[in-house]
């Protein structure tokens, strides 16, 4: 763009085949740099929005090896009935007040009662959450201390883990208004069940 004299397209040019671009205009540009563009190794993506079915995205792209290693650690800890908990907390006034604890307790003890094998693994921004979950259903809750600062290396890869090990339990419940909740069950096409004390009124 002009504020930025257009460096970053030359960046582009010399490290990528192609790129798609979404701008603020809401216009979507796809630049081809190879004379084959079905012939590409390297795409770079930019944009705000959803680029295609998520699912089908998601199978494109894997985590590096040892991001993926530390993935495959942790889902050992799952089970075939554990069920992702996500409740988003720190600085979603949202998901605090549509989605409060005592909604996710309710909903677990439904679980439970309907499949009494039931586990779950509990991802939150809150070890509070996590620690008063703990001590309601003990052993039936999974739960692993994480970096939570989202503006760090390692805060950020401990957030994926967290995501793409959500995305392997058997369904989530999830925060409302959250979209790492939404983006956690398409990864692998799993079930989301969001928390939301009020419901949109039908007009």
């Amino acid at each position: 763009m002009k504020s930025n004299f257009f460096l970053p397209r030359l960046y582009r040019k010399l490290k990528f085949d192609a790129a798609y671009i979404w701008y603020k205009e809401k216009k979507s540009v796809r630049e081809w740099y190879v004379s084959q563009p079905e012939a590409y190794s390297s795409f770079y993506i930019f944009l705000c929005n959803k680029f295609c079915d998520n699912h089908a995205f998601f199978n494109l792209l894997s985590p590096v090896n040892t991001i993926q290693k530390r993935i495959d650690e942790r889902t050992k800890l799952l089970s075939p009935h554990t069920i992702g908990i996500h409740i988003r907390r720190t600085d979603l006034t949202a998901a605090i007040i549509q989605s409060p604890l005592s909604a996710f307790i309710d909903k677990m003890q439904q679980e439970i009662s309907i499949h009494p094998e039931t586990n779950f693994y509990v991802a939150s921004d809150s070890k509070e959450e996590k620690n008063k979950l703990t001590e309601i259903f003990g052993d039936r809750v999974i739960t692993v201390d994480n970096n939570l600062k989202r503006k760090t290396k390692d805060g950020i890869v401990d957030a994926l883990i967290e995501l793409y090990t959500l995305a392997s339990t058997k369904k989530i419940i999830g925060s409302f208004y959250s979209t790492y909740s939404v983006l956690a069950s398409e990864i692998k096409a799993i079930p989301v069940e969001i928390i939301q004390l009020t419901k949109p009124s039908m007009k």
